[in-house]
């Protein structure tokens, strides 16, 4: 039963930090109305690129929230590194485009 908990409170966590990506994104998407046109569309493509990865992190934790505990001790560490790649990658973005 620990290690369920465990699991669970991990994919929370895991889950919340997505969605705090996801929030900064998308305030951070609306300034850029205020860019030109050819950034916009370069801000534009690299945004794609990020939610695309973020999509797929949240449908990866779904589908390894519904798997045997076992396994997600083998793959926890990798979702880690996974969101932290995509914060790296979000904060990269927002150093780039933030304020445009």
């Amino acid at each position: 039963m620990e290690t369920a908990m465990n699991k669970a409170s991990h994919v929370h966590h895991l889950k919340q930090r997505i969605k705090d990506l996801e929030v900064r994104l998308e305030l951070e998407t609306k300034q850029l109305e205020e860019g030109s046109p050819s950034e916009k569309v370069e801000a534009a493509g690299d945004l794609a690129v990020v939610q695309s990865r973020l999509e797929d992190m949240n449908k990866r934790l779904a589908k390894a929230q519904e798997g045997h505990d076992g396994v997600w001790e083998n793959i926890k560490a990798e979702f880690e590194d996974d969101v932290g790649s995509i914060e790296t990658s979000v904060a990269r973005w927002m150093e780039k485009y933030g304020g445009i």
